[in-house]
């Protein structure tokens, strides 16, 4: 009777639910069905979803989505809020990651001392500067704590997932899926980039503060749209990963033929997503980066194979610029431009934001060095509008850019970013929290053998991918990519999953025969 009632009353709940669903629907209340939609997606994640932050991880990381509600989040943000939260039920349920001998030996203790000496020193200057701000007529909390996250969610991530109670619990077939995650996002990205380019849409559009032109794509209950410097960001990082994982010992032999096709056409989708997304660097970053990693794997003739294909790359760009220059999307003409002799165009726009950001470079050193107080611990960010940053910059252009990046903090290079925001002293604690991570990563990679698999090769792309990101971040770029702390997790769960089931003691043929001689006497 009991489980009538109760069978009953969550039909009736189901009912209302459903009529006011379905009210909305018809009145087309998208802000409403995705405020429901939200609730419906964190129930979920505190239900079952915490238990595979992983590869929720990895479908935001890869493909570069954002979701609008009030603000923009995106996979750093989602990140960190499903880390948390998933920590807390795993401390609940009483859980514990232990620690892996491979990471002791690669330097664990040392990187997780100086990332947490970073992330203290962050937390103290937010504090400080919320109490006594540099500037008090021009500080805002909500900039200040966009700025701070940007800065350290993913040394958070990386020095939580490295040393924390918490960790990846990984499937024995976990590879397969974050390969089909890779490739669909790459997939998903080339597919959404070639339909907005069948709609009219130009690199002008997407290269704006607005990113105009990318909300033509999206789902609208959730306010998912595609992200504008996506393939910029994905397309080298994946090619690199397919590639060390193809190239890996034993890879190709013990994989079907479905496998290897989806690898194989994903990495061909980078070239591809390369091309389509508007970076100056992505296409040449994408052949460096298999470059390296075909040196790393000691393979003469792949070296050879690519510097063939970057020679004729690179004539066939030049024999068929007019075509490009003239007939091709705007984004896939600038995506050459470098290798170009006769410049088209979209060249301008590579000379005009290099000016503007050298620009915003030197107002940075000269705002650091003025003041003491700046010059050791920073200013951090002052108040911004996404409004206000749009109408300085349409109103003033260059100098407009300039205006924006100096209330921001954001001057597309990390070590000025740092300077401005962070004074020397915090620029000092990060770049060297970057470098004990980079020594961390290398170090790994000589503790781990080649039994281990899909791990040694995600760690040997790492090994490549992020001095490299290192020294491009320093130049014109921004902080830690969040890749990063998904591989050590993915990197930690899987030796722990590894030394489980090696340890997983089988019955010996002495206690088999045993077992079997007593059941033949009982029957």
């Amino acid at each position: 009777m009991q489980n009538k009632i109760n069978l009953i009353f969550v039909f009736l709940i189901a009912l209302i639910f459903g009529i006011v669903l379905a009210v909305d629907i018809g009145f087309a209340d998208y802000e409403q069905l995705g405020i429901y939609a939200v609730v419906g997606i964190v129930l979920y994640f505190l239900i079952n979803g915490w238990r595979n932050v992983w590869w929720l991880t990895a479908l935001l990381i890869f493909s570069g989505v954002v979701f609008y509600h009030s603000f923009e989040f995106n996979a750093e943000h989602l990140f960190v809020m499903m880390l948390a939260l998933a920590s807390l039920m795993f401390i609940i349920s009483r859980g514990a990651m232990p620690q892996v001998p491979e990471f002791r030996k690669a330097g664990s203790t040392s990187a997780a001392i100086v990332t947490g000496v970073l992330f203290f020193y962050g937390l103290i200057h937010f504090i400080v500067y919320y109490a006594f701000p540099y500037s008090p007529t021009d500080y805002s909390v909500k900039t200040s704590t966009k700025a701070y996250f940007e800065c350290y969610a993913s040394m958070f991530c990386f020095f939580w997932l490295l040393v924390g109670p918490y960790g990846f619990n990984l499937k024995p077939n976990w590879s397969n899926r974050f390969i089909v995650i890779m490739v669909l996002c790459i997939a998903g990205n080339v597919a959404v980039r070639g339909a907005l380019f069948l709609m009219g849409f130009q690199a002008a559009d997407g290269l704006s503060d607005d990113g105009v032109g990318f909300g033509a794509v999206g789902v609208p209950i959730i306010n998912m749209y595609p992200g504008v410097y996506t393939l910029r960001n994905i397309s080298p990082l994946v090619c690199l990963i397919l590639f060390m994982i193809m190239t890996g010992k034993g890879w190709w032999s013990s994989n079907s033929f479905r496998m290897k096709f989806l690898v194989i056409s994903g990495f061909f989708l980078c070239i591809v997503g390369a091309a389509f997304s508007g970076g100056r660097a992505s296409l040449p970053l994408c052949i460096l980066l298999v470059m390296l990693g075909a040196l790393m794997r000691r393979q003469v003739g792949l070296v050879a194979l690519m510097g063939m294909a970057m020679v004729l790359l690179v004539a066939a760009v030049n024999i068929f610029s007019d075509l490009i220059n003239t007939k091709a999307p705007f984004y896939v003409a600038r995506s050459v431009q470098l290798v170009m002799i006769d410049k088209g165009s979209a060249y301008d726009t590579i000379g005009d934001s290099q000016s503007v950001r050298n620009a915003a470079i030197e107002e940075a050193v000269v705002q650091w060095k003025k003041d003491n107080r700046v010059f050791f611990f920073g200013r951090s960010v002052y108040h911004i509008t996404w409004e206000e940053a749009f109408y300085v910059k349409s109103t003033l252009g260059h100098e407009g850019f300039v205006i924006n990046a100096m209330k921001s903090g954001r001057t597309h290079n990390m070590i000025t970013d740092l300077l401005l925001q962070y004074g020397i002293v915090g620029c000092v604690l990060y770049v060297t929290a970057y470098l004990m991570v980079i020594r961390f990563i290398w170090r790994l990679r000589k503790a781990l053998s080649d039994n281990d698999g899909i791990v040694r090769w995600l760690i040997d792309a790492m090994a490549i991918y992020l001095p490299i990101m290192f020294i491009y971040q320093a130049l014109g770029g921004t902080y830690m990519p969040i890749v990063v702390p998904l591989i050590i997790g993915l990197a930690r769960g899987h030796l722990v999953a590894l030394k489980n089931r090696v340890s997983t003691p089988l019955p010996s043929e002495e206690t088999a025969l045993t077992s079997s001689a007593a059941d033949r006497l009982s029957s």
